[in-house]
């Protein structure tokens, strides 16, 4: 069953939208995070609030979300923000956010639907030979279309010169599961991602190849991988 739970953050993050070409800057606070137990998963949903007036008529740019893992030996590229870094405030300037932009390519080498492991990797996820630096967690990983078809998990680096980086990335379909508190345009509170996409609010491929459980109601019981 799915067991959802919100989570008071304890940090923040600075973040901001441009529109109007430029013209408009507002900044983004978190409000909320939403996560659900698979049971163990690697995703949670960020509410975002804006600081200042927000334009009504605005058009968000969605990306295409690929819930299933690439096939093996598909190309797969990952993006973040490896060895980024904020430096202390001086009496010259206040604190400098450092960016480094970061983006590693590889192939799909396994696919594992349920876990990897009872310890470490025990959620949906699939292994590439791309390399994930520290500071990428957390960042998309795209499919050779475009689409976003995982998160950036964890990196073991290679022994030996000549032995491949051993990189793994989450997958989205669980994520799917997370109730959405906050009421949502033409949605009803406490409605899950599973249901905006089904909607068409989020834009996915692969959403009908998901196992998916009801309760006697109607609503989202449970998500499993896809079948065979």
């Amino acid at each position: 069953m799915l067991q959802d739970g919100s989570l008071d953050p304890q940090f923040q993050i600075f973040t901001t939208l441009v529109i109007g070409g430029g013209e408009q800057i507002i900044p983004l606070s978190i409000g909320r995070i939403e996560r659900h137990a698979y049971p163990i998963m690697d995703i949670a949903a960020i509410e975002l609030l804006p600081a200042g007036p927000f334009p009504e008529d605005y058009v968000w740019k969605l990306p295409t979300l690929d819930l299933l893992p690439p096939p093996l030996g598909a190309q797969v590229t990952a993006f973040g923000y490896a060895n980024s870094r904020v430096s202390p405030p001086t009496q010259e300037k206040q604190n400098t956010l450092d960016q480094y932009p970061t983006m590693s390519t590889g192939e799909v080498v396994e696919v594992h639907h349920h876990r990897r492991d009872s310890s470490n990797l025990r959620f949906p996820c699939f292994r590439t030979n791309a390399r994930f630096d520290g500071g990428m967690s957390g960042g998309p990983v795209y499919s050779k279309a475009g689409h976003i078809c995982g998160i950036v998990c964890s990196n073991m680096p290679p022994m030996l010169e000549e032995d491949e980086h051993i990189s793994y990335v989450s997958m989205l379909w669980p994520g799917l599961g997370i109730s959405i508190r906050q009421p949502w345009v033409r949605q009803p509170a406490g409605t899950t991602l599973y249901e905006l996409a089904a909607a068409g609010v989020i834009q996915t491929i692969g959403l009908e190849k998901l196992q998916v459980t009801r309760n006697p109601d109607g609503s989202l019981a449970a998500l499993g991988p896809p079948g065979a």
